[in-house]
């Protein structure tokens, strides 16, 4: 009887050979190189048929690529994807202009007669001290970099850590003195300036603007309100800056409405006043800043 092309087929099957086309290369070590599946050729008398194979290989080990744990790989993805949303965020704060306005630090509420009150009801409603409203602090607040500066992890802006290294100056002379700042350990054969040792060179350092100024001011202590490292509490000293005053200190912006005065801020409870050039206040340089 003769037999039909199917049946031929059917009983031909078996004995298709099956030639493995791999599309990784292995390592020496036996993983796979760039891929955890292993694809297939399987030859039909028609076209060629791909397959995933979940044949286990014996010293193959399919739950690694190039040399890496899966659950690492997934790891590395999810931090990727984090990035990429940060990346994406900023791009969106950045296109819509806005500048994010970060917490005072008060955690307490007051009535008029400046007893303290509970937040969240009556005359403590709504309060600062209630609300919190703005960008959280870091915690470490600061960084003390040991090179003679400090970096805020709040704002990214790195100050001098000696916040007192040129005394009381006028403003003209304020503004000379942040500039010609420099790590002199390395730039000035006669020494260093104000204990840097952070490679600065002339130029980098300069007055803070009246903002940046405030940034530092924690307005939940006094004398002087500037938070300690973590920036959970008052600043003491060493901790992380040296020599911090409760006076006022300079910024690098005049007064619009009279040009012969410039902002200062008082350290000791946080005030920002206009001050006649002329007279003295502190110096504290920074370096940084957008």
């Amino acid at each position: 009887m003769r037999r039909s092309p199917l049946l031929i087929l059917l009983t031909l099957l078996p004995l298709v050979t099956v030639f493995p086309v791999w599309s990784q290369s292995l390592k020496t070590d036996g993983n796979i190189e760039t891929g955890a599946q292993l694809v297939s050729t399987v030859a039909t008398g028609t076209a060629p048929l791909a397959v995933s194979s979940t044949t286990v290989v014996p010293s193959l080990n399919a739950d690694r690529v190039d040399g890496v744990e899966g659950a690492d790989l997934a790891l590395d993805a999810d931090l990727q994807s984090a990035e990429a949303m940060l990346v994406a965020l900023q791009a969106q704060v950045d296109a819509l202009g806005l500048a994010l306005v970060p917490r005072t630090g008060q955690t307490t509420c007051y009535n008029a007669a400046g007893a303290v009150v509970g937040c969240g009801t009556g005359i403590g409603l709504a309060q600062d001290g209630d609300l919190q409203l703005g960008v959280t602090w870091p915690n470490p607040r600061f960084t003390d970099n040991g090179d003679g500066t400090v970096t805020d992890n709040l704002t990214g802006l790195i100050w001098l850590d000696d916040a007192n290294c040129f005394g009381t100056r006028n403003w003209t002379d304020a503004l000379a003195a942040a500039n010609g700042l420099f790590d002199g350990s390395t730039n000035d054969p006669v020494g260093g300036d104000c204990g840097l040792s952070d490679g600065s060179i002339q130029g980098q350092w300069r007055l803070p603007n009246v903002r940046e100024l405030q940034s530092l001011v924690h307005y939940g202590v006094s004398i002087p309100a500037v938070p300690n490292t973590a920036g959970t509490g008052k600043w003491t000293a060493d901790d992380p800056f040296s020599g911090v005053q409760a006076g006022s200190y300079w910024s690098s912006a005049s007064s619009a409405g009279d040009a012969v005065l410039a902002w200062t801020v008082s350290m000791g409870t946080g005030p920002v006043a206009s001050v006649t050039k002329t007279l003295t206040a502190r110096v504290w340089p920074v370096r940084g800043g957008q």
